[in-house]
């Protein structure tokens, strides 16, 4: 049987090409393919670099945090990519009235979940929202200049005991110490590593099935597997072990029998790029500090410095409404570019 393997990946973003790349380190005569829907030019997913306007920008993730992107480093270090470390600070636009104290406010929420929901007790509380608790108990108002002063929203909706003891809400306040990663130069050397032979590309998986044991037991196939992988164009894989490496909605197309699937949901994203004429980059400089993310109220959320000499700025940073608010509004004409001199 000609496309049976071992293991068979699905999707050449960053957790397919990961898990390849680990595959192969750890277990070199494991065979394994790796089935992208798209062309070879998708490789890596939505993890890249660009150019605009002479300068590099990143299309998905962002930057590495120093403490807590640990395999990511190290992953860098074996590829022998060069990085650099620097000092991450949040800055307030002088638009913002008040700023809340993130650390004392994580704080009082902890000692106010504690006496309603002892994570030892019986009567721990399920299913509530950190918007739900948090709200309760800082009110309207103090919970919405939260929601600014963080810079994110994307714990909203999310289990508040996982909320306050998980998330990290020091990186929206305390400076840390991030580095900065060439995306695609990892792409491209992880792609390498694993070697080209194990890409299948324009191959859309529409179906992965268990087999059947009167098909191990036929004549048909002299390899016994579990799993059996059809692809749109008609072409059919088999192999013992599947790696979903999609997004939400593709695992929920793949895997419709597993309803736990249906509770997980993306979230909107959005990173827009500007260009500022040259008689308005000294004003950009002074309000857009180095090395920070400049938060503001609104759509926008953050600001970040790409190039300040050419007046390049990652102009929005922002996420669910903010980013949804703006997703209709990205093309370059006058009445956008209004539309986002009004947001500043």
């Amino acid at each position: 049987m000609t496309n049976f393997y071992d293991i068979i990946i699905i999707g050449s973003g960053m957790s397919g090409l990961y898990s390849a790349y680990n595959i192969k380190k750890m277990s070199p005569k494991t065979s394994f393919v790796i089935l992208e829907k798209h062309k070879k030019q998708w490789i890596g997913g939505r993890t890249s670099n660009e150019m605009f306007y002479g300068s590099e920008i990143v299309t998905g993730a962002g930057i590495g945090r120093r403490k807590k992107d640990v395999l990511l480093y190290k992953l860098l270090k074996e590829l022998h990519i060069k990085t650099y470390d620097f000092t991450l600070k949040p800055n307030y636009a002088n638009t913002i009235h008040h700023i809340s104290d993130i650390h004392k406010t994580i704080d009082l929420l902890k000692a106010e979940y504690s006496k309603h929901y002892n994570s030892n007790s019986k009567s721990k509380k399920v299913n509530v929202t950190f918007k739900q608790f948090a709200k309760s108990v800082l009110g309207e108002k103090d919970y919405k200049q939260f929601l600014i002063t963080t810079g994110y929203t994307d714990y909203e909706n999310e289990d508040s005991y996982d909320t306050l003891y998980n998330y990290g809400m020091e990186d929206n306040q305390f400076q840390y110490k991030a580095f900065h990663v060439e995306w695609r130069e990892m792409v491209l050397k992880l792609a390498e590593k694993i070697g080209m032979s194990h890409f299948k590309f324009s191959n859309d998986v529409s179906k992965v099935s268990k087999v059947s044991k009167d098909y191990n037991e036929s004549k048909v196939s002299n390899k016994p597997c579990k799993f059996q992988v059809d692809t749109e164009n008609g072409i059919q894989y088999y192999c013992n072990k599947v790696i979903v490496a999609t997004t939400i909605s593709g695992i929920r197309k793949l895997l419709p029998q597993y309803p736990i699937y249906n509770d997980i949901e993306g979230q909107p994203f959005l990173r827009l790029y500007g260009k500022f004429a040259k008689k308005s980059i000294p004003v950009m400089k002074e309000y857009v500090k180095e090395h920070g993310i400049t938060v503001v109220p609104g759509p926008l959320q953050k600001i970040l410095r790409i190039n300040p000499d050419n007046g390049i700025y990652m102009i929005s940073y922002s996420d669910n409404n903010n980013a949804l608010a703006l997703k209709e509004h990205l093309a370059n004409t006058k009445e956008n570019r209004d539309l986002f001199i009004s947001k500043s």
